[in-house]
């Protein structure tokens, strides 16, 4: 179990094997994290690389599709509304400067990470963290 801060997404050649039939459009991904820190599990380094999948530009799953995660490093910005009676009231910009994520991985035989929970449903194995650091 690991606090983790992405850095940077980049695309890769791996491909989606399953016993389902998905014809959706997905798009294997590499993002490197920072670790922040490590709860369980052995030593890690600083930064790790996660292997997982994206749905391609304009691509789109189906109602009970899978769950993937897109993670966007950097600084997040993030807008609150308030409404009462359906009328904006106020709202609010929020910066998110360390968009941190706990993550539950397992190490892979090349050395990156993949998320514990399986590619399909990548979203089981990730909680994004607010004011973490």
């Amino acid at each position: 179990m690991l606090v983790i801060e992405p850095l940077k997404t980049e695309n890769n050649d791996d491909t989606f094997a399953t016993e389902y039939d998905l014809d959706w459009d997905f798009q294997g991904v590499s993002t490197t994290f920072k670790v922040h820190c490590c709860f369980k599990g052995s030593t890690v380094p600083d930064e790790i690389v996660v292997k997982h999948f994206e749905y391609k530009p304009n691509g789109m799953g189906g109602a009970n599709g899978p769950t993937f995660l897109q993670f966007l490093p950097g600084t997040l910005k993030y807008k609150a509304a308030y409404s009462k009676d359906d009328k904006e009231v106020s709202s609010n910009t929020y910066y998110e400067p360390h968009p941190c994520w706990l993550a539950f991985l397992k190490k892979t035989a090349d050395g990156s990470f993949v998320p514990v929970a399986g590619q399909i449903d990548t979203g089981l194995s990730f909680k994004e963290l607010h004011d973490a650091f």
